[in-house]
């Protein structure tokens, strides 16, 4: 089968109705916009491909889909989920306590608590973007536990990203979904810990579909966090699943399963021009609501 070249006013193929290789590739082109973006995701097709070269635009069979009901929660990212649940229920997890200096005991115990400190565990929607999808592309630092991130003992910095899977989120990707996000088509779930970015993810929103596209973690299970609070707010709005587009051990493990292409895009056609509630910036509650974000923070 011959490859489809997409020039810039060619639409793409809908492999709904063109044939399509069970590998996924549908097409090619140099053309990468927000508009192409909205073509694309309508279509159930997305953009992955390596420095160099041209825009590849995929739709595998099968597609790996999470359904919000089959998010599945193991024993220790319950535990943490329930940590940030406190937090931001207004009831905060127990800090752990730092020793004092010798002689501040008394001044330690007289200070008044600070009122614009940042939430020592907190889970946003839509407020470091910019940061989520650089991070994402530079994947594959250390992780360290919370006890130790929320102590506040530094995470390393991640270096650069290796192999395909880690290297597709090229400067030209987070330049258009970073105007997408602007645009209030793309979003971010951010994981904080002591007011610095510990994890997070990034994806589409079209009507009552969610197009996952990367998360990361610094501490442990922080991007699991993320998802945990993102399925909430999913299941809050009435969208029923996440596309997670390629098959691999770590989706499957948090409940997603392969489906049929035929199946995935009857799906698509019945979610994407349902009516949803409008996508906000803030703190996500346990509930899977928004609320303001914490006093001092601003989207970024």
């Amino acid at each position: 089968m011959t490859l489809a070249w997409v020039e810039d006013r060619d639409p793409l193929p809908d492999p709904a109705r063109a044939p399509v290789p069970a590998s996924g590739l549908a097409a090619a082109g140099l053309d990468l916009s927000p508009a192409r973006l909205a073509e694309a995701y309508r279509k159930g097709l997305f953009p992955w491909y390596g420095p160099g070269e041209p825009v590849l635009w995929w739709s595998p069979d099968p597609r790996m889909v999470l359904r919000c009901e089959d998010f599945r929660v193991s024993r220790s990212l319950a535990k943490r989920v329930r940590q940030f649940d406190r937090a931001a229920g207004g009831e905060p997890a127990p800090e752990p306590a730092p020793e004092p200096a010798p002689g501040s005991a008394s001044e330690s115990a007289d200070r008044p608590p600070r009122t614009d400190a940042p939430p020592a565990l907190c889970v946003t929607l839509n407020l470091a973007f910019s940061e989520v999808i650089a991070r994402c592309a530079r994947r594959g630092a250390p992780r360290i536990g919370l006890g130790a991130a929320r102590a506040g003992r530094d995470w390393a910095e991640p270096g650069a990203a290796q192999g395909r899977d880690a290297t597709w989120i090229t400067p030209d990707i987070m330049a258009v979904y970073t105007a997408w996000h602007r645009m209030g088509r793309a979003h971010s779930v951010e994981t904080w810990i002591g007011g610095r970015l510990a994890g997070g993810l990034y994806g589409v929103g079209l009507g009552q579909c969610f197009f996952g596209e990367s998360m990361f973690s610094l501490a442990a299970d922080a991007s699991k966090v993320a998802l945990a609070y993102l399925v909430r707010h999913l299941r809050a709005r009435g969208a029923p699943w996440i596309d997670c587009q390629q098959e691999t051990p770590h989706l499957a493990s948090l409940g997603a399963r392969p489906v049929p292409r035929a199946r995935f895009l009857e799906m698509l056609a019945a979610g994407r021009d349902a009516p949803a509630p409008p996508w906000g910036r803030g703190r996500l509650r346990a509930d899977g609501g928004l609320e303001p974000p914490p006093a001092g923070w601003r989207a970024r």
